[in-house]
């Protein structure tokens, strides 16, 4: 299965059927899978089918097939009207996948992304249906170890449902073999995880705070210009930061993310069910309206026909045509909230959104390891430009902030790029409508 998944472009599977279900669009990718739009042939429904992608290199050595399994059990013991339910899970030659229900509005993250902050009446609601969704997880013995906005998907009527246990854990310890993998997202992730401790309900509560707070501001309570300075930040900086000033929160939602947000899980809330009264107490309540007003829909990622000034100074608004845009979007996002505010934007030549995302064959964890250790380089060279250098480059395996090797690899070898390494840099450029790499031109001299 780990030869299949890595010999096939599981990201484009438009139009082929597993099982009763015909996949219509790719609609986002996970750490361990694919997911598309499908429909449902026998029962005429839409579904969300999800392809595993995870190879063996990706899972730490545990087998992905049962990490996938375990992921559909784990959810189908939840049953509840704010946990995306589970319909199948099916093997349909090399691919296996599981059948789940489709919501068909967007992710909280992609939301805030376009229209700008929620209004704190809107994202309490939200924050109250997530934490039923924890409760109901937490008390059926399940962790989620994910939750952050993208995880967060708006259906009809604005009600949110809690999606994406890829990474759960069950309490029980019938997945303890797994517990190894790394969990959650770095923006998101408890002080208790950071330093080894088992994910828990308190670091899933946690999770949700941040999450509160990115909703509210469009920013996450800690950041920082790399992998370890958000490491710290999580660890030693208050919230709120009393250097900074204060989140544009309202008192009483501060409050509860406040407890929500305390650096030692016993100070947090005792249970998801605890954090949801505590935010349906607020309901009614005189909160005030947007924290800003919401904001013009920006370019997801600053792209770069050439490197010279003048396309610096006005990239285009959207990615070229074959260029894709749920990496496009995802790096944008990365970059924005690793680097310090104060940083000018990280541009990115097609070519290399291309490359990054061939290198990372639709599998999340290869996509953010790529997206850090290009932007460490982009950085160390002083230019501020992720090229196909930085893309080439950037180790897959290992992040460069942990390996120590940011300078020596960010000395680029000239000529560039070498023979073997030309025709895959030459597909990439002509699928974004670039000019194929021009004999005997260094990267350096590129215009």
């Amino acid at each position: 299965m780990a030869a299949a998944a890595e010999g096939r472009d599981i990201a484009r599977l438009a139009g082929d059927k597993l099982g009763n279900y015909r996949l219509q669009r790719l609609v986002g990718q996970g750490r361990m899978g694919v997911v598309y739009l499908a429909t449902d042939e026998a029962l005429l429904r839409p579904t969300a089918v999800k392809v595993l992608s995870w190879a063996l290199s990706e899972t730490y050595g545990q087998d992905p097939v049962q990490w996938f399994l375990a992921e559909a059990r784990l959810v189908a013991r939840i049953n509840h009207p704010r946990v995306v339910q589970i319909y199948a899970v099916a093997r349909h030659g090399d691919a296996r996948y599981i059948a789940m229900e489709y919501v068909d509005g967007p992710s909280t993250e992609a939301l805030v992304e376009q229209h700008g902050p929620m209004a704190p009446a809107q994202a309490l609601e939200v924050l109250i249906d997530a934490a039923a969704a924890l409760q109901a997880a937490h008390e059926c013995g399940v962790v989620h170890r994910d939750v952050k906005p993208a995880n967060l998907l708006l259906g009809s009527g604005g009600t949110a449902k809690l999606t994406d246990f890829g990474m759960a854990l069950s309490l029980s310890d019938d997945r303890a073999g797994f517990s190894g993998v790394p969990a959650g997202t770095p923006l998101y992730t408890a002080p208790e995880v950071w330093l080894g401790a088992p994910a828990s309900p308190a670091s899933d509560l946690y999770a949700l705070g941040a999450t509160g707070v990115w909703l509210l501001t469009g920013r996450p309570p800690f950041r920082g210009r790399d992998f370890i300075e958000i490491k710290q930040a999580h660890l030693r900086t208050p919230f709120p930061d009393p250097r900074q000033p204060s989140p544009a929160i309202d008192p009483p939602l501060l409050a509860v993310l406040s407890r929500a947000l305390a650096k030692a899980p016993e100070q947090r809330y005792a249970t998801a069910r605890a954090l949801g009264e505590a935010l349906r107490a607020l309901r009614g309540g005189a909160l005030r309206g947007p924290v800003r007003a919401p904001v013009p829909s920006t370019p997801p990622l600053p792209l770069l026909r050439s490197l010279d000034r003048r396309s610096a100074a006005s990239p285009p608004r959207t990615p070229p045509d074959g260029v894709p845009a749920e990496t496009a979007r995802f790096l944008s996002a990365w970059w924005r909230e690793a680097r310090s505010p104060e940083a000018p934007p990280l541009l990115c030549t097609p070519d290399a959104v291309l490359l990054i995302d061939r290198r990372a064959g639709g599998q999340r964890a290869r996509l953010e390891r790529l997206a850090d250790n290009a932007m460490e380089l982009a950085t160390a060279s002083g230019r501020g430009i992720v090229t196909s250098w930085e893309a080439w480059t950037a180790p897959v395996e290992e992040r460069l902030t942990q390996a120590g090797a940011v300078a020596e690899l960010s000395r680029r070898r000239e000529p560039w790029p070498p023979e073997p390494v030309r025709g895959e840099i030459n597909a990439c450029r002509e699928r974004a409508g670039l000019p194929p790499w021009p004999e005997g031109l260094s990267h350096r001299g590129r215009t």
